[in-house]
């Protein structure tokens, strides 16, 4: 009977060594998913005011006025 016994203690430290392994990888996987949805975004919220820029800068030309500056993306979301 003792046979058993130790073979189910080592199968649940090699399951419990396993999990542990597993949720870091999880939390990784989480983590980066996260960081890059944001990424999208912003990426998508530059080129709608890269859009926006350019339209206003058309109406400006066409009122004789000099276009207005485009930020980078990195200017652009430092201030967001």
């Amino acid at each position: 009977m003792k046979l058993p016994k130790v073979f189910l203690i080592a199968a649940s430290l090699a399951c419990l060594l396993a999990l542990q392994g597993c949720s870091l990888v999880a939390c990784g996987v989480g983590v980066g998913t996260m960081v890059n949805d944001m990424n999208v975004r912003h990426e998508e919220g530059y080129r709608a005011y890269v859009r926006r820029e350019q339209s206003a800068n058309l109406e400006r030309e066409k009122s004789g006025l000099p276009p207005s500056r485009i930020m980078s993306f990195k200017q652009w979301k430092k201030e967001q």
